[in-house]
């Protein structure tokens, strides 16, 4: 089940491609609700909110809203956040799926996923590179401790969809990303602002690295394991 978020109906969806990460030191979030009902997912996971809209896991705060699957009803309804207990750490595997509506009830909670336009540059050392050319083991421009260092990418993660386009937002002329996808400058994600809708052809792309974020043509967006940046990004960029 998937969520219309021009209509706010629910419809049925299918199930593109299954991402299965393997890996220690997991950083994991539990949410609790007024309903009674939880969520354990990756910090970094993309919760829809009513009144933020994709909002990380681990930044989710008492009090906003959610959008719960009431399988019985065959309906959806809102809940409040009411616990928060982010930093967990896991070791194991998470999966993490991409359908045709771009996002799917987890535990009957609305959820999502992120990633740039193919076409989208990335900024690395030797000048910027178009995203789906990256390679894990290339190296990117990150920022640690407000300092822009060189970082390692450690798995790309290549999404297609059987849809035409994905909804997204044109952040500057040569950088398009999914409208979930956050800017690590303000810690909201793209959707949240104004102007600049575009559409997404074709396979897209998200990244993670050894500093948790990547810039791209000049913006500072948070890599897929933002929550597990490691202080590993040693070299620093002249």
């Amino acid at each position: 089940m998937g969520f219309s978020h021009e209509t706010g109906q629910l419809v049925s969806a299918e199930v593109e491609l299954v991402l299965v990460h393997k890996r220690d030191g997991q950083s994991m979030s539990d949410v609790e609700f007024s309903s009674g009902q939880g969520l354990q997912s990756t910090s970094n996971h993309p919760v829809f909110t009513v009144n933020r809209g994709y909002i990380e896991a681990g930044k989710l705060t008492v009090g906003d809203q959610v959008v719960i699957l009431d399988a019985r009803l065959g309906q959806s309804r809102v809940e409040r956040v009411i616990s928060v207990v982010a930093g967990q750490s896991l070791d194991g595997v998470t999966y993490n799926l991409k359908t045709t509506a771009s996002n799917y009830f987890a535990s009957e909670i609305l959820v999502h996923n992120k990633c740039l336009a193919a076409e989208s540059l990335i900024d690395t050392p030797v000048g910027p590179r178009p995203a789906q050319a990256l390679v894990p083991g290339d190296k990117v421009l990150s920022v640690v401790s407000n300092r822009v260092v060189v970082a390692e990418v450690l798995v790309v993660h290549r999404k297609t969809s059987v849809l035409p386009t994905l909804p997204g937002k044109q952040l500057t002329a040569r950088l398009r990303v999914t409208r979930n996808h956050v800017l690590s400058s303000i810690g909201l994600s793209a959707g949240t602002l104004r102007g600049g809708d575009t559409e997404i052809e074709g396979p897209v792309f998200d990244f993670d690295t050894t500093a948790g974020n990547y810039l791209a043509d000049g913006v500072l967006l948070e890599a897929a394991n933002s929550r597990l940046a490691c202080e590993s990004a040693e070299l620093e960029h002249p």
